[in-house]
């Protein structure tokens, strides 16, 4: 979980005190506003490129007159005015410079454990099943074929991903082994899952939880924050969702989330793992 340094002083602060006689009561939560607003979306520098002033009142959820607010912020100092025009929060990297560290951290200890496809594992898969095998990026995701890159973004913005399908309780497999006892297909499921790797003998349950660790290790959760109590089992729904994308095999289906989460970063949008189970199965 990503948290703000916050000097203890802050709400006797003589700036948090004119501020709050420039606006009233409640007026020392516009800074706290803001930094989380940047903490978002602006780790890097802290600087709310192209904002109005009506722009960044609203970052701050400022719901009085208008321009008041980006007054205030200015003469007390909270924010400052840069020579190109665009506001900035004074001395963010000295005191809020660990946020994009972290989050920066936890991508590449993320790309490091997720990055490489095992050679082969893709056309095993097509050769064993007698279907092609899907793209580790599917198409109108994250960096397709055809060029367009915005088409993540545009999907969300567009409302065109569709809803996240349920995972199927039996797939054609398990349909067989019933029909004919288990016995004759055992042998040579065995020999698929030597020749597909360690990830193939993993069951759906933990595949599951191992894409949702991936999850959070790129988005920088910390193990016992709380977070699973409330978004554990949300997040595995999607998470089956996006591994039957990928017909159920691991690698392929966290690298692509890693990919996903770099474009919708980059993009400055917010993302879950919900969103990108939708954009898995989003053909266009």
């Amino acid at each position: 979980m990503t948290c703000l340094n916050l000097d203890i002083d802050f709400l006797r602060h003589p700036r948090t005190l004119r501020l709050r006689a420039k606006l009233g009561p409640g007026a020392e939560l516009l800074p706290l506003e803001l930094w989380c607003h940047c903490a978002r979306y602006h780790a890097e520098d802290g600087v709310l490129r192209g904002y109005s002033a009506k722009e960044l009142e609203s970052a701050c959820n400022w719901r009085g007159e208008a321009g008041k607010a980006a007054s205030a912020l200015l003469e007390t100092g909270f924010i400052r005015q840069e020579a190109d025009g665009a506001f900035s929060v004074p001395q963010w990297l000295e005191e809020q410079g660990h946020i994009a560290a972290f989050r920066k951290r936890a991508k590449a200890a993320a790309q490091k454990r997720w990055g490489d496809i095992p050679k082969g594992l893709r056309q095993n898969d097509a050769e064993t099943t007698g279907n092609p095998a899907p793209s580790a990026t599917p198409p109108d995701a994250c960096g397709n074929a055809s060029g367009n890159a915005a088409s993540t973004a545009s999907g969300i913005a567009c409302g065109n991903a569709p809803t996240v399908p349920d995972q199927p309780d039996h797939n054609a497999s398990d349909i067989r082994n019933k029909s004919m006892g288990g016995n004759a297909v055992s042998g040579a499921q065995s020999a698929q899952q030597q020749q597909r790797g360690p990830a193939a003998h993993l069951g759906e349950a933990a595949k599951r939880l191992k894409l949702v660790s991936c999850y959070k290790t790129f988005r920088g959760i910390k193990p016992g924050s709380g977070w699973d109590g409330q978004n554990l089992e949300r997040n595995l729904r999607a998470a089956a969702s996006l591994l039957a994308a990928f017909r159920g095999e691991l690698r392929p289906a966290a690298q692509w989330l890693c990919g996903f989460g770099e474009k919708m970063d980059s993009s400055g949008l917010c993302w879950t793992l919900d969103t990108a189970a939708r954009h898995a199965w989003d053909k266009g």
